[in-house]
């Protein structure tokens, strides 16, 4: 038997970020920040995988192969604006 469940990007980035913040307490900043540390790998493994996939489809001739190029490119250009916004603080 096979079960499928349906999780919003909402949950699983509320799973993930739980407990990242710190708080000013030295226990629990030393956890919230070694998994501060472990989603941050998971966001680099994320960016990298949609490089690949926009790289190995974007000149591809199947309409699928294209339009998960587009998606790679979008997701990478809205990271792209968020990082701008971000720099532009400073």
């Amino acid at each position: 038997m096979k079960i499928t469940t349906e999780v919003s990007s909402q949950d699983i980035t509320a799973t993930l970020m739980n407990d990242t913040s710190p708080s000013g307490e030295t226990h629990h900043d030393k956890e919230s920040n070694a998994k501060l540390r472990e989603v941050t790998e998971i966001a680099e493994s994320v960016v990298s995988d949609f490089l690949w996939i926009y790289h190995q489809n974007k000149d591809r001739n199947e309409a699928s192969m294209k339009e998960a190029a587009d998606i790679a490119k979008y997701a990478l250009l809205s990271i792209k604006e968020y990082l701008e916004d971000f720099s532009e603080e400073d």
